[in-house]
């Protein structure tokens, strides 16, 4: 992915997609929950209802904002404690939902670059993984799923930056293509790698 291109969004389109990558994240969240009986993905799914909600608007309800963010703090899993793969991918995915939700709060479109790095970096920390620390973290750019991710990233900047305006028809729209591509960023993937310590 281009960065100078993605530095090209204005604050709404780059909410947009962080909007956008916290949905593919969020069933690694999910899958880390169901295995391991821990986190409630309900707080995430809530915060990603308001970001929804609210970011295509000029205000926003900054008292409801802190509240979902201190919920979704309390689900970031301890990877001190948790130390497996799973975790990590869950902690990737709450902190992009924090993240989307500190570029609203914080009117900084900084944010949508760091939205980009997480799913890359789920991406690169689950295939190191699963290829039992084969690759370098940042050295994978032919992985199959790299170049997936990658792909719909440029695709939906592009279509980000050639309209004029934004609602939320072109949100349905964007989610509905990247829900064609695969069942969040790693795909059916995660079934491929046993599970770890701790798991039910």
């Amino acid at each position: 992915m281009d960065i100078q291109k993605i530095n090209q969004l204005d604050l709404t389109r780059g909410l947009v997609f962080c909007y956008l990558v916290c949905k593919r994240l969020f069933p690694n969240y999910v899958y880390f929950s169901d295995h391991y009986g821990t986190g409630d993905p309900s707080k995430l799914e809530d915060s990603m209802q308001f970001i929804y909600r609210e970011m295509l608007q000029d205000e926003f309800d900054e008292e409801k904002l802190d509240y979902l963010d201190r919920q979704v703090k309390l689900q970031v899993p301890n990877l001190r404690i948790h130390t497996h793969i799973y975790a990590e991918l869950a902690y990737l995915a709450a902190t992009a939902v924090r993240y989307t939700l500190g570029m609203i709060r914080e009117r900084d479109k900084g944010y949508t670059v760091n939205a980009m790095v997480l799913a890359f970096d789920s991406i690169s920390a689950f295939v190191n993984h699963r290829d039992h620390k084969k690759w370098d973290l940042y050295s994978i750019e032919e992985e199959e799923l790299t170049v997936k991710e990658s792909t719909l990233q440029d695709g939906i900047v592009d279509y980000l930056l050639l309209r004029d305006d934004i609602d939320l028809d072109d949100v349905d729209l964007l989610l509905q293509m990247q829900s064609y591509n695969r069942n969040g960023v790693l795909d059916s993937q995660l079934d491929l790698v046993p599970l770890e310590g701790g798991a039910l």
